[in-house]
């Protein structure tokens, strides 16, 4: 299992990369897609609609969101495959706006402590315990 899962702090934002292989979200390859770490985002990830439809993720609902500038939208939610620390999650992804995004949700359901070291520009992730996780091996 690894140690940590680690992305990088801008002067603007923090993000973790990972890829998607077979319609799972793998954060433990490195890859081109980049997820901005949104701590006032309560949901667990955010893709734009386009991607969510490429990728055929099952659809659960829709759900409403409180938007930062206070307007709520209706959203579509969709059963999501993580796989972060060699383990496999399910989590809800919204197909919502431009920017790919981790939030919260996100952040409790894998992280027992989440690193900003902004003087080296390091995003670490530290797993928590394996409860609930189903192994991907």
């Amino acid at each position: 299992m690894k140690r940590a899962l680690l992305g990088r702090v801008t002067r603007d934002e923090a993000f973790l990369e990972a890829r998607f292989r077979g319609g799972v979200l793998d954060f433990d390859s490195c890859g081109s897609l980049r997820l901005v770490v949104d701590t006032g985002f309560s949901g667990a990830i955010s893709l734009p609609t386009d991607r969510v439809r490429e990728l055929q993720l099952d659809r659960l609902g829709v759900e409403s969101y409180e938007l930062a500038d206070g307007a709520t939208v209706e959203v579509g939610a969709y059963r999501g495959t993580v796989i972060a620390f060699g383990r496999r999650l399910e989590l809800p992804v919204l197909a919502l706006g431009a920017d790919p995004l981790v939030g919260m949700q996100f952040l409790h359901a894998l992280a027992g402590r989440v690193q900003f070291d902004l003087r080296r520009g390091v995003l670490r992730l530290i797993p928590l315990p394996r409860r609930g996780w189903r192994s991907t091996r």
